[in-house]
């Protein structure tokens, strides 16, 4: 018949690129499942880490601020159990190192760059493991820490009557930690909300039981709820936490959508007045 090498040709040109184009997908494919693994692996380095910070948080409690050490009420640096260890004080602080490189590496992973999330990993799990090393040689003991968090705490004002908040950028309290007056460990501040009317703090979002900003669920706290230890390393909520776990849960960023903001802030200050 006519033409039919030319056809049987053209079928089997046919045939071998669905082939190729086949094997291609599967490829795609097969990486695409090898870097979800990887970043897989990597969310589970990340999480293993926030629960040795949860397990040993008095080693990066109370550095609200991003440089240096706590500040006191009256401006001036205030004396911790850590004061005078060189190697500490003159570097931005090491809760927010942390915290930075923590972010940086959950971006990576969520993107699926498993390798740079790894090497990050590394880098954070180096950069705490420098500072706990640099605390126990200088002879900090974790009692100490402790101790010293508690009476901070005692020391805390309603956040309304501190003249500090007014100057407060909100960098600053991103991470901060949030302890009840039994100095149980609450949450951490993921975000701020400010008033469009007003320009000042409405709420604060309280990461539930997660350290430097990060945590499972996200609560939305009036800001007038809150006392703050003096320089606002530490915000203080007077809850328990089975009262906290009650609060309603938001999506940070419904905060940006109109058509929510006024049912959610509805729900949050009908909580928090009950």
């Amino acid at each position: 018949m006519a033409g039919g090498p030319a056809f049987a040709q053209n079928e089997q040109e046919q045939q071998t690129q669905t082939q190729n184009q086949q094997n291609n997908e599967q490829q795609n494919q097969q990486q695409a499942e090898a870097t979800t693994a990887g970043s897989g692996e990597c969310f589970e380095q990340l999480t293993a880490f926030s629960q040795r910070l949860r397990d040993e948080q008095f080693w990066v409690t109370g550095w609200g601020t991003p440089y240096t050490a706590p500040v006191a009420t009256d401006g001036t640096m205030a004396t911790t159990p850590w004061s005078g260890v060189r190697g500490v004080e003159p570097l931005q602080s090491p809760r927010t190192q942390i915290r930075e490189l923590y972010g940086a590496a959950q971006v990576l992973a969520y993107r699926g760059e498993t390798e740079g999330c790894e090497y990050l990993v590394g880098v954070l799990s180096n950069t705490y493991e420098e500072y706990v090393d640099t605390l126990t040689e200088a002879g900090v003991e974790p009692q100490e820490i402790t101790s010293w968090r508690s009476e901070q705490i005692a020391l805390s004002e309603p956040v309304t009557e501190m003249q500090q908040v007014g100057r407060v950028n909100v960098d600053e309290l991103t991470g901060t930690d949030v302890r009840n007056t039994n100095d149980q460990n609450l949450g951490s501040v993921s975000d701020i909300v400010i008033d469009p009317q007003s320009g000042q703090i409405a709420y604060a979002i309280v990461a539930r039981g997660g350290f430097l900003g990060v945590g499972e669920d996200h609560v939305a706290v009036p800001w007038e709820r809150f006392r703050a230890t003096p320089g606002l390393n530490t915000l203080v909520l007077d809850v328990t936490e089975q009262e906290l776990a009650q609060a309603p849960t938001i999506d940070p960023g419904a905060f940006s959508n109109p058509g929510q903001l006024e049912q959610q802030n509805q729900q949050i200050d009908e909580y928090w007045s009950s």
